[in-house]
């Protein structure tokens, strides 16, 4: 893997606002929640409800769209799930899974693989406890083992059983780093930087003019382009399933010293030779601008996120909005994301034109239920109460 010695290039576009291709044209949409039968759709929904009581459970189903059938996943040997996600494509779920004590004692167990049809397809014997895991694409994930002196990243193989110890050019550029930087993800969250095949990353840097993001060829062991950020805070960088374009949600008012730090995020889509494609210009709307969790369409077209104008409650009742990359148009759903902190981003449909989102009708309501939205015209369906989405599997 390339080391971060390398002499970066010299910083190249500043990411701003004022640039040409800066989205700027908003939409405003309202959802309506219909009672007609749910539209027959391709692929299944992998929901979550969670048992309350004193251990923290849940069980997992799936739901076929097409003949709205459900089939619960079974529990291994007794084994809980944790740290559920399905596959960048949406060929497979897998999980961490975790065991209780008779005195609730945790204990972290095997990741498990299914299919869309529910099958376990593989299990992957865990070395030591770890930090979490992530699908790199279809076939690899990565995992990150903590407890090692060198805190070794695990390229792991499920299918054909090899776990290949590595040391990312990110592990490297990460430690040192000033803290700040750990809002880009870290430990099992490495595949925020990377793209599907391990060619490129995108990663925070300075130079003598500040904060930067440098895209880097890791085959070559060069920057690509380096872009001048002004603040260190920034987000959800999201490869496009293809790997050609990453977007990055950033925070570009400057820090300011003894004071509030301003929330004026905007998303930057900047392809993988280094060109930047596009920014937003949400601040021109609003004094604050918070955005999380970004997620590509599978058609690489439009990018959903959750976001909130509210200064002082920035990380709840997140609205949904959606960046048409074409066009260059905002749509803001009135859509909120419930008073909780979001795990997990918009999840789109096989054919880009559908959303499942955990939804909430009211603050009061304990937990969270799925809600199936058609992003062209608005319409919209609970499709069960009480069951959060966690991945559409095709």
């Amino acid at each position: 893997m390339p080391s971060p010695t390398d002499k970066p290039l010299p910083s190249q576009m500043p990411l701003s606002t004022d640039t040409p291709g800066s989205s700027s044209k908003i939409l405003d949409k309202c959802i309506e929640i219909i009672q007609s039968p749910l539209p027959k759709l391709r692929g299944s929904l992998v929901l979550q409800h969670f048992i309350h009581g004193p251990l923290s459970k849940s069980e997992i189903s799936l739901l076929d769209l097409e003949i709205n059938k459900e089939k619960f996943i079974s529990k291994p040997g007794g084994e809980y799930f944790n740290n559920e996600t399905v596959s960048p494509v949406g060929t497979y779920f897998a999980a961490e899974t975790v065991t209780f004590s008779s005195n609730h004692d945790y204990q972290q167990g095997p990741i498990v693989i299914f299919d869309s049809d529910g099958n376990l397809v593989a299990r992957v014997e865990l070395k030591q406890p770890s930090y979490g895991f992530t699908w790199l694409n279809e076939e690899q994930i990565l995992m990150n083992y903590p407890y090692e002196d060198d805190n070794p990243v695990f390229l792991i193989s499920p299918f054909k059983g090899i776990q290949e110890k590595i040391r990312p050019f990110i592990t490297d550029i990460f430690y040192p780093s000033d803290t700040s930087f750990l809002e880009w993800g870290f430990y099992g969250t490495h595949k925020n930087v990377y793209d599907p095949y391990m060619t490129r990353a995108l990663y925070p840097s300075s130079d003598e003019n500040g904060p930067t993001i440098v895209l880097r060829d890791l085959e070559k062991k060069i920057d690509l382009a380096s872009f001048s950020t002004l603040s260190t805070h920034g987000n959800s960088p999201t490869w496009s399933l293809d790997g050609g374009k990453i977007a990055i949600a950033l925070n570009v008012a400057p820090f300011v010293s003894g004071g509030d730090v301003p929330y004026k995020y905007e998303i930057f889509v900047i392809n993988r030779n280094g060109k930047k494609l596009l920014t937003t210009n949400l601040g021109s709307f609003s004094e604050t601008t918070h955005i999380m969790n970004l997620s590509w369409s599978p058609n690489g077209r439009y990018i959903a996120f959750w976001y909130t104008n509210d200064k002082n409650r920035l990380f709840t009742n997140l609205q949904l909005a959606i960046l048409d990359t074409e066009t260059l148009t905002t749509s803001r759903y009135c859509v909120n994301s419930g008073d909780d902190y979001l795990r997990f981003p918009p999840i789109w449909s096989p054919s880009s034109d559908y959303l499942i989102l955990p939804y909430k009708a009211s603050e009061q309501e304990e937990t969270f239920s799925s809600l199936l939205l058609n992003i062209s015209n608005g319409k919209a369906w609970i499709i069960k109460l009480n069951y959060e989405p966690l991945g559409w599997l095709q």
